[in-house]
């Protein structure tokens, strides 16, 4: 029901779907039970001496800093392209979903000395029943934070909640753990809250770990998401007058700003304003279906005279006995000058002295029969 709501206030699957409302809203209902939790957290706690629920409630009142912090990072993100950035402004989510994980690793590292202090000067906990009800209820109220994060950043692929999503769920395994050993101590009397605060400390840096190391592939620039490239290559394929596609290249700018680049190869007969207007429709519609501004380029391929035709024939001989090759493309044969992209294999050619020695390889078995040509052999490792 919440989750429909935050979803209709931003308009959600209509022309007028506005992410940043979404956002905010998701923000502003996860601020709301962070505050409650955190401070119901931080006075059972104080109460009862205990770390471990300490340590839990500031950690929800950290988190409140998170949802403060998607906020700013969902309103900039929105900004419009600048002089300065000419994409616009989108991967702030990156940036902001990182300083989440920056937070969420520093209140571990911080929690993680003051459990250990109590590893080594333990301290009876005072409790009451209530209070273990209210941090069961608290696991509850996590588990559906969560849930509304998880949906919410499904719907409209928002990074920050995907991030709140898992620090969602990790503290109700958190405040578990804390659970734990308030009754472990009740029913046994040996003191295990600073145990309980050290694993709850670990748990919150190895989450802080992770998402950190997603925001920065995110950041640097990872692979689109499996089978986007696929169902791409389908997609512009289905033109009659394609021949081929290679040398896709995805860049993301945020959710929001897909730029891709391809090779699309065409009969080298059709005439340049046939090829162009090829290409205008392929970028149109095919980046219309994939959301996505294409930049396609005309690739001529064909054979073109007896020449061309024995050094190509010589090539794919080459290449089927040599190890690593995958594919090859953008062939073209100049006055003495063969060109050629050999796609390898980047498990069988790892390293760039590798690469070079793959491309000398392949130049000296092209040279033994046309020894009169140079030859410029690119080797592109297939990710």
């Amino acid at each position: 029901m919440i989750v429909k709501k935050i979803l209709k206030i931003g308009n959600y699957n209509t022309e007028n779907e506005d992410r940043m409302k979404i956002g905010l809203a998701a923000s502003v209902v996860g601020l709301i039970i962070n505050i409650i939790l955190g401070a119901v957290k931080v006075i059972i706690g104080t109460a009862t001496h205990s770390v471990s629920i300490l340590s839990d409630g500031v950690n929800n009142i950290t988190d409140c800093t998170s949802n403060i912090i998607m906020a700013a990072g969902v309103y900039y993100s929105r900004k419009p392209a600048d002089k300065e950035h000419p994409y616009g402004h989108g991967r702030i989510e990156y940036v902001a979903a990182l300083v989440v994980s920056a937070i969420v690793l520093a209140v571990g590292f911080i929690f993680f000395k003051s459990s250990l202090e109590k590893v080594f000067h333990p301290e009876k906990i005072f409790y009451t029943n209530l209070q273990i009800a209210i941090m069961a209820i608290s696991v509850l109220a996590k588990l559906w934070q969560g849930n509304i994060y998880s949906k919410v950043a499904k719907a409209v692929n928002f990074s920050p909640l995907t991030a709140a999503a898992k620090d969602s769920l990790n503290d109700a395994i958190v405040t578990g753990f804390v659970i734990v050993s308030i009754l472990v101590e009740k029913f046994s009397g040996y003191a295990v809250d600073g145990v309980g605060g050290v694993i709850v400390s670990v748990f919150i840096c190895y989450s802080g770990y992770e998402l950190i190391r997603d925001c920065v592939s995110d950041l640097i620039g990872k692979n689109p998401p499996e089978g986007y490239i696929e169902e791409l290559r389908e997609a512009v394929l289905s033109y009659p007058d394609v021949v081929g596609v290679h040398d896709i290249i995805v860049n993301t700018y945020g959710p929001d700003k897909i730029i891709v680049v391809m090779d699309v190869e065409v009969p080298h007969t059709m005439d340049l304003t046939t090829a162009h207007n090829l290409m205008e429709r392929i970028q149109y519609e095919a980046g219309e279906a994939m959301d996505a501004h294409i930049v396609a380029h005309a690739d001529p391929v064909g054979v073109a005279s007896t020449k061309y035709r024995e050094i190509l024939s010589r090539l794919k001989v080459v290449l089927a006995l040599t190890k690593g090759p995958i594919e090859f493309h953008d062939f073209m044969v100049n006055e003495n000058t063969v060109h050629v992209d050999v796609v390898v294999d980047p498990e069988k050619v790892k390293t760039a002295r590798e690469v070079s020695e793959k491309a000398l390889e392949i130049e000296e078995k092209m040279k033994e029969k046309f020894p009169e040509f140079q030859y410029e052999i690119i080797i592109d490792r297939k990710v």
